[in-house]
């Protein structure tokens, strides 16, 4: 097993981001992630990093400052974390953890938010095995407009 590398996310990353999103469930084709990913390159409220093994992305990571509430202190969420199944159990994933909450902790932020899936019972386990507990459960419902 090679080493991993990890380095924020470039346009160029848009194609293999792409894929690594429909692998989890989350399709989306190569010309809407650039149109994603240049719009969040170009802000100071996210970062996305991206792991690659012998130049070849198995994963990213997204965390973006969330926007002020009222109820509670303006935190920094992880959006997104897809690690390629050829990849996971390869410390991969707690790496990008990592440089997602030093990225946060730079910006001074004192926490850190991911939400998952409630059929996602092996993300569940990740997340606590990295230090995160369940803060609550909840529904999301949408409308279409």
């Amino acid at each position: 097993m090679s080493s991993v590398d990890l380095r924020p996310a470039t346009l160029g990353d848009a194609d293999a981001i792409a894929r690594l999103a429909g692998e989890l469930g989350y399709p989306v084709d190569r010309g809407e992630m650039e149109r994603r990913l240049a719009i969040c390159c170009a802000s100071e409220d996210d970062g996305i990093f991206v792991a690659s093994r012998d130049d070849q992305v198995v994963a990213w990571i997204h965390i973006q400052r969330r926007r002020p509430l009222l109820t509670n202190e303006c935190p920094v969420e992880i959006v997104g974390l897809v690690v390629g199944s050829a990849a996971r159990r390869q410390g991969v994933g707690r790496a990008l953890l990592q440089a997602a909450e030093t990225w946060a902790r730079d910006r001074g932020f004192r926490m850190v938010r991911v939400r998952a899936n409630v059929i996602r019972t092996e993300a569940h386990a990740f997340y606590e095995s990295a230090g995160y507990r369940l803060k609550k459960q909840q529904k999301v419902f949408e409308k279409a407009l």
